[in-house]
């Protein structure tokens, strides 16, 4: 059964979005490193109401597994018993600010808006990973590490997944919107070794 999450809570962390935005910010801004920390506070703190968690996720045994999403177990361990796959999306609202940021050519505030938002992305992932993986645990499984939908399978995914229910669409041009939306998936694992990544 697809089970759908909406609206539920994400802490940001500061340090990581930092660290992303040290990445983008234009050196041309020559800002300190505490100046770039209060601007990602800030960043934050404006974006927060702007950020809609949703996902969709599922899992599904070998032979339960629909015709479309069967690719996703070529290369598995044996020791896959289950696959679960995920999409997550942080809703369209802090896109409205990107826009309008480039709309005033400011690249900074720009840059900080595009970290905090794969910051944000990176949460909602964690949480659903968190979720799935005490399930996993009440089955005396461990998860592995998780892995993103290859562009092939993405739309048949989608479409599987009913995506639209999260307001997750696809155009024509093979484009996911919101574009804040990652789809990726991971598998239970019977006495495996590695373990999800969780924060």
């Amino acid at each position: 059964m697809i089970k759908k999450i909406k609206k539920y809570r994400i802490n940001i962390r500061p340090s990581y979005a930092f660290r992303e935005a040290k990445k983008r910010v234009p050196a041309e801004a020559h800002l300190s490193e505490e100046e770039l920390e209060k601007k990602v506070d800030e960043a934050i703190n404006k974006s927060l109401d702007k950020i809609v968690p949703s996902s969709l996720y599922v899992s599904y045994s070998k032979p339960e597994t629909p015709e479309p999403l069967e690719p996703l177990w070529q290369g598995a361990s044996k020791q896959a018993i289950t696959l679960s796959v995920i999409i997550s999306t942080i809703g369209i609202g802090i896109e409205q600010n990107l826009e309008q940021a480039r709309l005033n050519n400011d690249l900074v505030w720009e840059s900080l808006l595009q970290a905090v938002a794969r910051e944000s992305l990176e949460q909602c992932n964690n949480f659903v990973l968190r979720l799935i993986e005490e399930e996993c645990k009440e089955d005396n499984c461990e998860l592995s590490a998780s892995a993103p939908i290859s562009q092939e399978l993405l739309k048949l995914t989608l479409a599987q997944l009913d995506s639209g229910k999260a307001d997750i669409i696809m155009n024509e041009d093979g484009v996911i919107f919101p574009q804040f939306t990652s789809a990726f998936c991971c598998f239970w694992m019977s006495h495996a070794k590695k373990h999800a990544k969780v924060s």
